[in-house]
């Protein structure tokens, strides 16, 4: 294992490393980070500034994968439907958004991106000049985790925020989601009614379980047996004729409306067939360098990611509280309150070694801005790699260095996926280095690199901060609505909602449900 590099020391763990135990995998990945710990430390400057140049990693050893290409790009979309004339269209969305006193209230993004959908199905026309009979718009709202809640969890206000986007059209809502009286209103509706069902998760039998209070304040889990499940599927299949799938956000779940519909004709909306088209080229043809700025707080899930990405990209940035665990296990520094995740030590190993052996370049936070809470009143300071956070202090966001360095790798990346914030960026002390992200998204966007900002609170962020008089969300290549659905595909994993949806050409019934097969989903 070789590699060009500045300074000495590097050169003679190399020498030695080479000559003892050539051919060995630990010397490398040892190697490897000892440079990354050491190489600048002779000049006495912050390490990997702007105006030095990295070497890239070692070509000849990736391994990259088509992952999921086929399948993602092999599904029917709306332009598949032939004849949409009298058809009840059953259709599901992500309006998971914020609901208060009675009205949909911060950013409405997921529902917006569901309207050109809408919209191209009411425009269609059949060969007797009819249009569809309606639309069913079913979903979730929140964790009522199969309780009636209609005071916080109702989509009655969803209902009359759509609205205002079909004054031609009549948006109902209706109080239930299956039975005979949501069949009856759909049978006796004039052409062209949009209906939103109420919220989907007051039925026990969409998530696959219940939640109670018992004595003492505890909570019990009540599961839906086999056959409630597959009668509730059934419920929903029947009141439609063609189902569409239009909710990137919920495609990961393993729920009833995901993934349990058995009408013979499933297929994607247009954002949705936008989503796939786009992560299906970034993690199959990627123009290189190809960089993953992974942050966030969930270790587990990003490790996922990287097991599957570290056969294929370039580099990768890791920030947010995910970097502390890498840094304490790895350097040993001082991480004070900061989270640190013992139960990973060994996947993280594992992980630093592979990018030794495949020249994958990993990149961690040097410098912080640290507080004593994260509230707009904390105390704040700033400490590096050296110097660690004292006890009482935690990790907030990253600091100067950093974001100077990050801004360097992404200048050279032509293709950057980036999913999970680099600090508590809802906070108006630690938005920088979010915010310094989300400039060097905008300037690589610019100069011809395929930029994709990975939903969730990432998402989010892109389209509260401005580059200029533009939201960020505008000035890079995509924004995706599903932070956890792209976090399945960037681990090479099949979205339910994918696997559920229609191959082209194939307008049969899926296999009926299988018992062994059930997967319950954990979202409570």
């Amino acid at each position: 294992y070789q590699r060009r590099v500045h300074g000495t020391v590097f050169n003679r763990i190399i020498e030695m490393a080479t000559r003892k135990v050539a051919g060995f995998l630990g010397a490398s990945a040892l190697a490897y980070y000892l440079y990354n710990k050491f190489a600048d430390e002779e000049s006495h400057q912050p390490p990997r500034q702007s105006s030095v140049e990295l070497p890239l990693p070692l070509r000849d050893t990736r391994y990259n994968a088509p992952l999921l290409t086929q399948n993602l790009l092999s599904k029917q979309t709306l332009k598949d439907v032939e004849n949409w004339e009298g058809k009840r269209v059953l259709m599901r969305v992500d309006y998971n958004v914020k609901i208060k006193k009675g009205q949909v209230v911060g950013d409405t993004y997921r529902i917006e991106t569901s309207l050109d959908s809408i919209r191209y199905i009411l425009s269609q026309r059949g060969p007797n000049g009819g249009g569809v009979k309606c639309i069913i718009l079913m979903a979730h709202l929140g964790r009522p985790a199969g309780n009636y809640h209609p005071k916080d969890y109702s989509l009655l206000p969803v209902s009359t925020y759509l609205q205002s986007y079909f004054p031609s059209n009549e948006v109902r809502f209706l109080p239930d989601c299956v039975g005979h009286a949501v069949e009856e209103a759909i049978a006796k509706c004039p052409p062209g009614t949009i209906f939103v069902l109420e919220n989907l998760r007051y039925t026990m039998a969409e998530n696959g379980f219940m939640l109670l209070k018992t004595v003492g304040n505890k909570m019990e889990r009540t599961h839906a047996t086999f056959e409630q499940k597959v009668e509730f599927r059934n419920s929903l299949s029947s009141l439609g004729d063609i189902y569409v799938f239009e909710g990137f956000g919920a495609a990961h779940r393993h729920q009833s409306s995901v993934s349990g519909i058995s009408l013979p004709q499933r297929v994607s909306g247009l954002w949705m067939e936008k989503e796939m088209r786009v992560y299906a080229e970034i993690l199959s043809q990627p123009k290189r360098p190809f960089l993953v700025i992974l942050g966030g707080h969930a270790i587990a899930d990003k490790l996922q990611v990287l097991d599957n990405l570290i056969k294929m990209v370039d580099e990768v940035a890791i920030v947010g509280g995910v970097a502390f665990t890498f840094l304490r296990l790895l350097t040993g520094m001082e991480i004070g309150d900061s989270v640190y995740d013992k139960d990973h030590e060994e996947h993280i190993q594992r992980l630093m070694q592979i990018a030794a052996e495949r020249g994958v370049k990993i990149h961690l936070p040097c410098d912080f801005v640290i507080a004593d809470r994260l509230s707009n009143d904390a105390r704040i300071g700033i400490t590096n790699d050296k110097m660690g956070i004292p006890e009482g202090w935690l990790g907030a966001d990253i600091g100067p260095t950093t974001r100077a360095h990050l801004a360097q790798i992404m200048s050279r990346a032509q293709t950057i996926v980036w999913t999970g914030a680099a600090g508590a960026h809802e906070i108006g002390p630690f938005t920088g280095g979010t915010i310094s992200l989300m400039w060097a998204m905008v300037q690589a966007t610019d100069r011809g690199a395929t930029t994709v900002i990975g939903g969730g609170e990432t998402g989010a962020a892109a389209r509260r901060f401005f580059v200029g008089n533009r939201p960020v969300s505008e000035q890079v290549t995509w924004v995706s609505t599903g932070g956890a659905s792209t976090l399945v595909l960037l681990e090479g994993k099949m979205l339910p909602a994918v696997a559920a949806l229609s191959n082209k050409g194939d307008n049969s019934r899926p296999p009926p449900p299988d018992p062994l097969l059930e997967v319950e989903d954990d979202d409570d």
